[in-house]
Parts: C-alpha cells; sequence; structure tokens
C-alpha cells in the first residue's frame, strides 16, 4: 500500500548513509525506528 512505498523511498534518500555502517547497527536503527 501507499506506506509501504512511502517506507522505500525514505530508506531510498539514505543513500549518503555508509551501508556498511546501517548493517552494523541495524538492530539498534530497528529498536530506535520503532520496528521491533
Amino acid at each position: 500500500g501507499e506506506r509501504h512505498n512511502i517506507g522505500h523511498y525514505t530508506i531510498k534518500q539514505w543513500g549518503a548513509i555508509d551501508p556498511h555502517w546501517v548493517a552494523s547497527n541495524a538492530e539498534r536503527l530497528g529498536q530506535a525506528l520503532g520496528y521491533r
């Protein structure tokens, strides 16, 4: 639905963030963003 598309759009805007850093901090980011 629309929310799903918005989520993907937002994540694409993180292009400047180091993907390796995101991967190593994914669990903490998920908790901070309320995904878990």
